[in-house]
This record gives structure tokens, sequence and C-alpha cells, in this order.
């Protein structure tokens, strides 16, 4: 492939998947080029071959209506943009999930706890080395991947995170591991997806929990912990940093049939967490609505569209082969030679992906293999 009609071919592939407007290109030498490799098709054709590689049109929430509806949503809200869920109160999930920074947090790598200031988000959010007490501490971002985007996560049906290591069983019902169930299904998923990943950051050191309450050395007793916090039994003192929000009558409206002892509990945080998550889709797009409605493209996107969509023996690039689907993703996991930036995930500083989830998923080809991810409206998602 020449240099200008590589040129030509990542143009009409951004058109794609930006989704941008913009008029014909027919006096564009190199766009002439791809227009003469790649069969200029119709919208009709276009669709038909969308169809024949599954990708149909995504149900589209209102953009203008305020999507945090339901007293269990809210409470995941509350709790989402929340520091008291954080070991030392200095860390919401916010701080790397954030709407205006398009659900991540703007930075390659994401700084958890030990932040220099923790009311600072975005790129300008840094790490304090002196408060830092991970014994791997290098004085840099601490969390050792990129903060993927909230945003369409709960479009996701099989497994979530880089490495898939929330991920659906195969064959047993729809039961979901995380990395506390072992080799077998997870009883705190409450399940979903989204539940049973929410609880996995409290616990991380590097992302909420620091290193306090380390005489809790299980996960679920350092939770409890938490959960008493909510409710008022624990750490009162330090309470005031969140805004003194009435939690219990949060709780209250959210659960109002369970008996009221137990309505501040971790799986009702969960499943509050994972309510306000799902509120977070953007899938209205000029792709989405011209596979729903037949919306008018441009050419420079139906080429793109083209490119994307149709295998090599089409004359296409076969991107579809992995962002497959509706959700242009197939969630499986491949090896594609991304480069680490981060410390890594095990003790000798390498991250190995999918291999390093399970004894069972340790195949070579599983080495350095990373979930696909969804492309939908991927220019208006993190990172």
């Amino acid at each position: 492939m020449n240099r200008q009609r590589a040129a030509s071919v990542f143009l009409a592939l951004a058109a794609l998947l930006s989704g941008c407007g913009g008029g014909s290109a027919s006096d564009s030498p190199a766009q002439v080029a791809v227009a003469e490799d790649i069969s200029a098709a119709g919208s009709g054709e276009l669709a038909e071959l969308a169809l024949s590689h599954g990708v149909t049109p995504l149900p589209v929430t209102d953009p203008q209506a305020d999507p945090v509806t339901g007293d269990l949503a809210r409470l995941g809200q509350q709790l989402f943009f929340s520091r008291t869920l954080s070991g030392h109160f200095d860390v919401a999930c916010a701080s790397c999930h954030h709407p205006l920074h398009r659900g991540g947090d703007g930075l390659s790598l994401p700084v958890g706890v030990a932040a220099a200031a923790p009311e600072v988000l975005g790129p300008e959010r840094d790490i304090n080395p002196a408060l830092d007490l991970d014994p791997s501490a290098d004085g840099g971002p601490n969390v050792p991947r990129n903060s993927q985007t909230v945003f369409n996560a709960v479009l996701y049906q099989n497994a979530l995170l880089h490495d898939g290591r929330v991920f659906v069983l195969e064959g047993d019902g729809g039961d979901i591991r995380t990395p506390e169930s072992g080799l077998g299904a997870s009883a705190a998923a409450a399940g979903s997806l989204l539940a049973a990943q929410s609880i996995l950051p409290l616990v991380s050191h590097n992302e909420m929990r620091g290193f306090a309450y380390t005489e809790l050395d299980h996960p679920d007793s350092y939770r409890h912990r938490l959960a008493e916090r909510l409710s008022g039994q624990a750490d009162q003192a330090k309470l005031s940093v969140d805004g003194a929000a009435n939690w219990q009558a949060l709780f209250d409206l959210a659960y109002p049939d369970s008996p009221e002892p137990d309505r501040i509990s971790m799986e009702h945080v969960q499943r509050a967490l994972a309510a306000f998550q799902s509120t977070m889709v953007l899938t209205d797009s000029p792709w989405n609505r011209f596979l729903a409605e037949g919306a008018v493209l441009p050419e420079p996107v139906r080429r793109g569209a083209w490119l994307f969509l149709a295998t090599p023996e089409q004359g296409g690039l076969g991107c579809s082969g992995c962002h497959a689907g509706p959700r242009l993703t197939d969630e499986a996991f491949y090896n594609v030679a991304l480069p680490q930036i981060g410390r890594g995930k095990r003790p000798d500083g390498r991250d190995l992906g999918r291999w390093q989830v399970g004894t069972d998923l340790q195949q070579e080809n599983m080495q350095y293999a990373y979930r696909v991810p969804s492309l939908i409206n991927v220019a208006v998602t993190g990172p």
C-alpha cells in the first residue's frame, strides 16, 4: 500500500469511527484512489454488508433526558461520586471514571490513592510519592492499566476489564467468575457483570483502598467495614469529608422492601453502582441512525464503513472480524502487540493479560492477550 493510499484509508476509517459529517471528497486524489480500489457501495449495499457481519442498530436513549431515574440509580450515582468508599476518603469511582473526561480520566495511567490533591481530576491529577505506601511505589501513577471508559460498559455481555477477569462462565447458566472466586462462580456477583466488577476496586490497594485497615485481611471483612461506615457505625469522625450524605435515607428509598437492618449492605452497594453505570449509555451516532433509519452518510464515512466491514477478499480491511456484531466487539482476547506502559500486574513487573487471569487460561496464545474493545461512539468515549 503506497503512502497516499494508506493516508486515504486512514482518513476513511477515521471518518467512520468519529461519526463526523462532511461533504464529498471527490476532488481529493488520495480518496479517488480508494474509490477506484474499493467498491463505492451505495447505502443499500452497505446496509446489506453490515447485516451480513451481524452489525445491527442499538437501542438509543434520549440524550436530552436525565438518564438517572429511579431511587436505585440515584443511590448508585451518590456512591459513584463519593469518597466514602475509599480507605482514606481520598478517591471515588469517579476519580478515574468521570463523565467530563469521556468516562475515563484523561491520563495514560491513572492515579488512584495517594493523589497530591484528591479533588483534582483529569490530566492534572498527580501522585504524592510521600503518601504512596505501596512497596512497589516508583513515584509515578500507581494503577497499572489505563482507565477504561464507564460509558457503554453495560453493553458488554461476556467479560469486563482489559483482561476480562470478570466474565460469564460458559455452560453454567450465566454464572459470573471474578478474581475472588477462584476457578468457580462468584457468590457476590449480584446478578450482573457490572455489579460483580463494581466492588473489586474497593479492595485494590492502589485503586481505592490504600493501605488502610490492614488488620482486615479478608476482602469481605474490609467491605463489611465500608458498609458499617455508610450506616454510621464506623469512622464517624471522617464522614464529613463526604459532605455528610444521608446514606440511611438514600438506602431506605432504594430498598424499601428490605428489612431495615439489612438495607445498607455491600450487595446493595454493588447493585446500586451497577444500576447507575447502566444509565451511562452513548449509542446515538450517525452510523447507528444509518443502520436504524437509513440516514444518509457522507461519502468518506461510507468508504470507511466499507473498509471496516468488508473482508480483504471483498476489498476491505476486515476490521469487523474482531470488532463484530452490534456492539462492534466479539469480546474475545488477542495478542496484538500492545506495548506495556504501566508498572505491570505481576511482582516481576510484567503484564501478561488474559494469561494471568487463571491457570485454566494459561495457553500460550493468551499471553499478552486483551479483550477487543467496543468501538461504539469511540470518538466521544475514553481513552
